[in-house]
């Protein structure tokens, strides 16, 4: 049955509840900040992933920060470390 397959995930009510501060909106006060924006999406994976999904979608962050880096000295020996 479709009715039972649809969960809600309560975004409106974080931002409206627990991020009612202006600190948490962009400069026009009407969009949230990136600040807002990853603190609903930390929740949503509390709600919807588990601990291990959690930890390996962080290990992937981790991993394309990594090869997104651009070296101040790629020559220097910490680099070559790294």
């Amino acid at each position: 049955n479709a009715k039972n397959r649809v969960q809600y995930f309560p975004s409106l009510e974080l931002v409206i509840d627990d991020l009612r501060d202006y600190r948490y909106y962009e400069r026009d006060m009407i969009h949230p900040s990136e600040v807002a924006i990853d603190y609903i999406f930390d929740k949503l994976l509390e709600y919807k992933f588990s601990e291990h999904s959690i930890a390996t979608m962080k290990e992937v962050r981790k991993i394309i920060g990594s090869v997104a880096h651009r070296p101040f000295n790629p020559e220097s020996q910490q680099h070559q470390i790294f």
